[in-house]
C-alpha cells in the first residue's frame, strides 16, 4: 500500500523535526548561557 508508506514517512519526518526543534532549542539555551558567561567574565 503506497498510502501506508507515505503516512509512515510523514510520521517519521514529523518526529524527526520535533526532535530537531527540541535539540536546537537546548543548544540555543546553552549558547545563550555561554554567551552571557563570556560577557560577565570580560568585565
Amino acid at each position: 500500500m503506497p498510502f501506508l508508506s507515505y503516512f509512515k514517512g510523514i510520521s517519521l519526518f514529523s518526529c524527526f523535526s520535533i526532535f530537531q526543534y527540541r535539540f536546537n532549542g537546548e543548544q540555543e539555551k546553552r549558547n545563550r548561557i555561554l554567551f552571557n558567561l563570556s560577557i560577565l567574565s570580560s568585565f
